[in-house]
């Protein structure tokens, strides 16, 4: 199935084999497939945006289910909409990111496996290049929190935006979608997606890589997004990810016994 092809995805006969006998690229196109992004309204766009190619990005409109009070106290479902840009990487691409990085771990058992659910956990494979995702993460109370993205890291680019459960317009939220990167005043950690690469990791791997020492800031912040986004936009045409590979070899050495190679 081409994923990019697709304005939404659909679950391939494939995805529905038994676990043991999906391949790989089974297995993350069956995660795709379940996203309730790609579930809402999606254009592609005419033109690239922010550095990356307009064929593989989605501009969709969504809906998730926020649990309120409502009359006498009970809770009942009530929709709310947000606005975000997703890339969209054809499983066989990240299928291959994995396994070529996984070949630079010195005890491999178990390697594609553990990658695959740390990206199924962090973040079902879901690429926001810009836009509001809306998670249950803090508390996990059944309310959606705004976390607005750049480049695959939540930034911060409207102040009190992130983790604010504010029923924003699809207006408003467009405005902040659509703005450039120079309006990137900070970010909390810098994790970016598909597996949470931290900063550190990044310039732990690859010393040379032009990594600020610090995220919180507009400048470091910037910076580091532009660099996350020429990484991953190289990362599109190659057999690897050099994203995955830092946060594989420098975060799960006393899983796979020793420093990669």
């Amino acid at each position: 199935m081409n994923v990019v092809g697709a304005a939404v995805l659909s679950l391939a006969a494939s995805a529905v084999l038994p676990a043991s006998a999906q391949s790989l690229e089974d297995k993350i196109e069956a995660v795709m497939a379940g996203s309730p992004i790609l579930a809402g309204i999606c254009t592609t766009p005419s033109a690239d945006k922010f550095g990356w190619p307009a064929a593989q990005i989605r501009e969709c409109t969504y809906a998730m289910t926020d649990k309120v009070k409502g009359k006498g106290g009970n809770l009942v479902d009530k929709k709310r909409k947000a606005i975000v840009q997703l890339l969209l990487v054809e499983p066989a691409v990240i299928a291959r990111w994995i396994e070529s990085a996984c070949t630079k771990v010195k005890n491999p058992a178990g390697c594609v496996d553990h990658v695959h659910k740390r990206a199924v956990g962090q973040t079902h494979y879901q690429f926001a290049i810009s836009g509001n995702v809306l998670e249950d993460l803090s508390p996990q109370d059944g309310v959606h929190e705004n976390y607005g993205f750049r480049h695959g890291i939540t930034v911060r680019i409207s102040t009190g935006f992130n983790g604010s459960t504010k029923d924003n317009s699809i207006s408003d939220q467009t405005q902040i979608m659509h703005a450039v990167d120079d309006k990137i005043t900070g970010m909390k950690s810098g994790r970016a997606r598909f597996w949470s690469t931290l900063p550190s990791e990044f310039k732990a791997r690859f010393t040379s890589a032009p990594v600020p020492p610090a995220v919180g800031t507009a400048a470091g912040a910037q910076a580091w997004a532009k660099l996350v986004q020429t990484e991953f936009v190289a990362a599109l045409k190659s057999p690897d990810n050099r994203l995955l590979e830092a946060w594989l070899c420098q975060s799960n050495q006393s899983t796979f016994k020793g420093k990669c190679k």
